[in-house]
């Protein structure tokens, strides 16, 4: 039948719901608002970079050489990578460098960090959720518009009989406005025919068309609502495990601190995190009110901040 040329005309035509991939966003918690996140970035680094030479020579002079070389080589390979500092890798420096931090016993500036990269994922995260549901509207216009367009073809019988006509004129003389026609262009032309032809004979009975049309209408709709939600799918994928990952960060941070109250909760939550199948930003809420009964209230309002927007 030839109506299924039609099926795969119009199914591809579909509009592709934007990619879901986390794009970090600028952040609000323990940072300048006046800066930008790759500005931030920067700042951070000649922070510590500064911060790192007090270490060096510290160590140096305790004769602890074979650590000072390591923590050089730490600081030397995040310095020489400023250049190539984007929104898409802030997440990445923000982690290596609260790990330097860390490892120096600098735990607030780690805590610090590490909530900043939490922030900036969440926010990603709302962000891809954002760009997916435009995404998935824009398709369902495109279908509406795309249906209409067929329907109006449909209505215009001699419009389709005179592009039956020049698709196969050009077919038969392998020439298209003066121009030579290669084998796959051939090929493309004679689907193109196809569907035309069977939009016409759909065309000439009225019951069959419209049943046709809503069939039509339903695939797309389905298509797009599947494609829909397996980009939602993969963003929540993407933000559990740096999420996870980050929860326990914070509970190594704390078990070096010998707060196990802190531990406890953080490597609970990284596991519940990996175990579960959805991802609900209403975790922030939970570590926000866990923070205020630890009396981290800053560390609180900053994911508070995040659970609200």
């Amino acid at each position: 039948m030839r109506v299924h040329y039609l099926i795969k005309y119009l199914l591809s035509s579909v509009l592709v719901i934007g990619q879901s991939s986390l794009v970090l966003a600028e952040n609000t918690c323990f940072v300048d608002d006046n800066l930008s996140a790759t500005e931030q970035i920067e700042v951070e680094i000649t922070e510590l970079v500064e911060y790192t030479d007090k270490e060096v020579n510290a160590l140096m002079q305790q004769g602890r050489h074979d650590e000072s070389t390591t923590l050089l080589e730490k600081i030397a390979t995040i310095n020489s990578k400023k250049k190539d500092i984007t929104e898409s890798n802030v997440g990445y420096y923000l982690e290596e460098i609260a790990k330097i931090y860390q490892s120096q016993g600098n735990y607030v500036k780690a805590e610090e960090l590490y909530l900043q990269n939490i922030n900036y994922f969440r926010q990603a995260f709302t962000d891809a959720l954002e760009r997916i549901e435009k995404g998935s509207l824009e398709g369902n216009q495109q279908i509406q518009e795309l249906l209409t367009q067929v329907d109006t073809l449909a209505r215009n019988p001699d419009r389709l009989t005179m592009q039956i006509q020049r698709l196969s004129q050009a077919i038969e003389t392998r020439q298209f406005q003066g121009r030579q026609l290669n084998a796959e262009q051939l090929e493309t032309l004679r689907q193109q025919r196809e569907q035309v032809i069977g939009l016409r004979d759909l065309a000439r009975d009225p019951a069959e068309f419209k049943k046709r049309t809503e069939e039509l209408k339903n695939q797309l709709e389905t298509q797009l609502e599947e494609r829909r939600n397996e980009a939602i799918k993969q963003a929540k994928n993407a933000i559990r495990n740096i999420i996870s990952k980050n929860f326990n960060h914070l509970a190594t941070l704390y078990q070096s601190q010998e707060k196990e109250q802190e531990y406890k909760f953080f490597i609970d939550k990284a596991l519940t995190l990996l175990r579960e199948e959805d991802f609900n930003l209403s975790i922030f809420t939970s570590v926000a009110n866990f923070y205020v009964s630890v009396g981290k209230n800053k560390q609180a309002m900053c994911l508070s901040n995040i659970s609200q927007r």
